[in-house]
């Protein structure tokens, strides 16, 4: 298998919020491919959230947005069987 990717992918939930993005800042620096689920940015979002998004998209980090509750179990249902281990 050579050429694939074989870092660790690792989902996270909640990854923009005050102890997920730590988590998230720990896999990057662990050398994983990470991605966050999170809530999409709106014209009503917090700065905070803003830059958090900039932050971790400029460290390499998947933002996958929540955008209704069919999003949410088409991801369950779909992504069970790629080597993603989510971390609420």
């Amino acid at each position: 298998m050579e050429g694939k990717n074989t870092k660790p992918k690792k989902l996270i939930f909640g990854g923009t919020g005050y102890l997920g993005k730590y988590m998230v800042k720990a896999s990057v620096s662990s050398g994983h491919n990470t991605f966050v689920y999170a809530r999409p940015v709106t014209q009503n979002s917090r700065p905070s959230k803003l830059e958090i998004h900039k932050e971790f998209q400029g460290i390499g980090v998947t933002i996958i947005e929540v955008t209704s509750l069919l999003n949410y179990l088409d991801l369950l249902c779909n992504w069970g069987s790629l080597d993603i281990r989510p971390y609420f």
